[in-house]
């Protein structure tokens, strides 16, 4: 296979996740692709160990990733801070109070079907803010309002 050049990038799979899992020496890759669709593969566990690791040091020179493996947003998109996903989960709780974390969790998931794990990590944390909000409150003597 080719190495990736400008020229040829047109031409690859883009893999939006994936997920191990393994049997004795026998290690099953779940390749996820944009839009959804899925690829498994079977390779030996030192094979297995070998791309991960190439993978691991590839993403930690590029900066892909934070220390907990999580994809960082392009360079030119910038962190979403927390002030931020509160407002959101606000505005969309003031839009229908009802309907707020389901059309976060459904925006969450459209982002991910398109391979854009930025967004679609947004999102999420923007309906983990609404059921926080919508969290009944505690009553009684001993509660914090």
């Amino acid at each position: 296979m080719p190495p990736p050049v400008a020229d040829n990038t047109g031409n690859a799979v883009e893999v939006v996740s994936l997920t191990t899992a393994s049997a004795g020496d026998l290690v099953l890759v779940d390749f996820v692709r944009r839009g959804g669709s899925k690829r498994m593969l079977g390779m030996w566990k030192q094979t297995a160990i070998d791309l991960f690791l190439t993978i691991n040091h590839a993403a930690s020179q590029f900066g892909l990733w934070d220390k907990d493996f999580n994809l960082l947003p392009p360079e030119n998109s910038q962190r979403i801070t927390y002030e931020e996903i509160w407002r959101a989960a606000n505005q969309l709780m003031q839009r229908d109070h009802a309907a707020a974390e389901a059309a976060a969790t459904e925006r969450s998931r459209a982002a991910y079907a398109e391979g854009d794990i930025f967004n679609s990590d947004m999102w999420e944390r923007v309906a983990q803010a609404v059921a926080k909000l919508t969290e009944p409150k505690p009553k009684g003597p001993n509660a914090l309002n």
